[in-house]
């Protein structure tokens, strides 16, 4: 009971800030117009608080220009985000199902039961063409942070049901109502992507905009990413652009081996670049060929980009490199992440137990150090496999939907029987000398060209580390920079842009050549 109390206080301490009652104030002036008609616009709860300014504006533009009010679920209690809601005049509304939709539900429990008996049908798991086996299979993951799948999990029967329910919910809401659009925050998990696959099903626009607010899109398709046109979109600009841009991505990239944190990375407390040094190198000069496997987070949305991974989860990737470390008389070497999260550590050691030989490094280590001696680095489509080559080391990818696949500085199999091939024959695969322009190339494509100035008035940088003061917010709507913005989003919505590229330029490059 104490802690219940202790948590609602904690949730409600926006209520005795003075510059969040200021910011409610000032939602006034973009609240939106009263809708007398019955069309909706259906927008998830976002409970961060840095990102609800972007979605209170973009939304409130977006409801004027679909003249649809607007529709918030996923909302628990929580006041101060109730009271912002109640300022722009959007609804909260429940995903309650009536007895009919109930009896469907334990049919289609029944129906799962008979289909899944393991992980790969877990996946595969759709109803109607409609594919929710995915999204329970990542939801289980993060709620539980486990590394797999536990099929006999009675966690699993619950996320499951909860799947079900929302199925049935969101495909009989999205026929009975006049939808829109979506505007939704993540597209993945059971919360989100279920609606997200009806609304695609039955061609309703979704709307997205990144955490920075700089990157606002339109989805039509179910696909997740676009790194196939980073290339093709590079090689099409001027030569006077490829120059500025090459030297921007250079410039962070030298920051970034200088161990600087949180290059285009503002999540990111610890660099994997540092100025630490052991005494002795971790990794040896050897005979043998050295491979360092660097691990991604277990449990966060393994199939962020797409279902192309070569495996179902990154703890089975690891038990499948463990058995190639039986066959190979490879040095074997795993380094976790400077950043992992609680569990990461246990999880690791539990599978180095599957390996032959196989030597964990400290997650402190730097890479200016331990790749002296290293041949190559392992990943599914991590960040290594742009910075490892310029210290001179190759890095084999793990996923067909990693984000340089259109580059070739580093290796990504066309599928498992590739991938086997590969490692099993590191001696024989031939190491050319990286091209660094064409990682320059991807990094300024990967890390700016998609991302608008939108919002850049603002001052994103302080609010970030600051995110309960909203002066900056206030200052911001109560100027010109919020007219600007303004005209900039409506232009937006009433194009058919998919997404929000000022340069006219770059935006018709993009949509000739993304699909999304």
């Amino acid at each position: 009971m104490f802690k219940k109390i202790v948590n609602i206080i904690k949730k409600n301490l926006l209520l005795f800030n003075i510059q969040y009652l200021s910011f409610l104030f000032s939602l006034r002036k973009i609240k939106k117009k009263n809708n007398s008609n019955n069309k909706i616009i259906l927008a998830d709860h976002f409970e961060v608080l840095e990102n609800l300014f972007y979605r209170s504006l973009v939304l409130t533009e977006l409801s004027n220009y679909k003249n649809a009010k607007v529709q918030v679920f996923n909302l628990k209690y929580n006041l101060p985000y109730y009271l912002t809601y109640h300022f722009l005049e959007f609804v909260p509304m429940k995903t309650n199902l009536n007895d009919i939709q109930k009896k469907e539900v334990n049919l289609l429990f029944k129906q799962y039961k008979r289909q899944v008996k393991n992980k790969i049908e877990l996946f595969k798991f759709s109803i109607n063409n409609v594919n929710i086996g995915w999204d329970i299979f990542e939801s289980y993951l993060i709620r539980n942070f486990k590394p797999e799948v536990n099929l006999k999990d009675l966690k699993l029967r619950k996320i499951v049901i909860e799947a079900l329910k929302l199925y049935v919910f969101w495909r009989d809401y999205l026929v009975e109502n006049k939808i829109s659009a979506l505007f939704l925050s993540h597209r993945m998990y059971v919360e989100t992507n279920i609606l997200n696959r009806l609304a695609i099903k039955k061609k309703i626009p979704v709307y997205t905009i990144s955490g920075d607010g700089s990157s606002l899109m339109k989805i039509t398709t179910l696909k997740l990413n676009y790194f196939e046109t980073y290339k093709k979109i590079f090689n099409r600009l001027s030569k006077n652009d490829k120059n500025n841009f090459i030297s921007i991505a250079k410039n962070d990239i030298n920051r970034k081996l200088l161990g600087e944190v949180g290059i285009n990375m503002k999540y990111s407390k610890k660099s994997a670049f540092s100025n630490y040094q052991f005494k002795r190198n971790p990794i040896k000069k050897s005979k043998k060929i050295n491979i360092l496997i660097c691990t991604h987070c277990f449990f966060d949305n393994p199939f962020a980009y797409g279902s192309g991974n070569l495996f179902l989860d990154f703890y089975e990737w690891l038990s499948f490199l463990a058995k190639i470390s039986h066959k190979k008389n490879y040095n074997w070497f795993i380094k976790p992440h400077p950043d992992y999260l609680p569990g990461t550590i246990e999880i690791i050691k539990e599978i180095s137990k599957k390996f032959k030989k196989i030597k964990i490094i400290n997650p402190k280590a730097s890479f200016k150090q331990i790749t002296e001696n290293l041949d190559y680095g392992l990943t599914v489509y991590g960040s290594i496999a742009h910075e490892l080559p310029l210290l001179g080391v190759k890095v084999i990818n793990a996923s067909l939907d990693n984000p340089h696949k259109a580059f070739n500085f580093s290796i990504t199999p066309n599928n498992l029987s590739e991938y086997t091939k590969i490692l099993n024959n590191l001696t024989k695969v031939k190491k050319k000398n990286t091209n660094t322009k064409s990682i320059y190339e991807f990094y300024y494509m990967h890390n700016y060209f998609f991302k608008d100035k939108l919002f850049e008035n603002l001052n994103k940088e302080k609010f970030y580390n600051n995110s309960k003061d909203l002066t900056y917010f206030n200052n911001y709507i109560n100027n010109k920079h919020y007219v600007k913005d303004k005209k900039i989003i409506k232009k937006f919505f009433n194009s058919k842009k998919k997404k929000l590229i000022s340069n006219k330029k770059f935006s018709n490059l993009f949509e000739r050549f993304s699909r999304i």
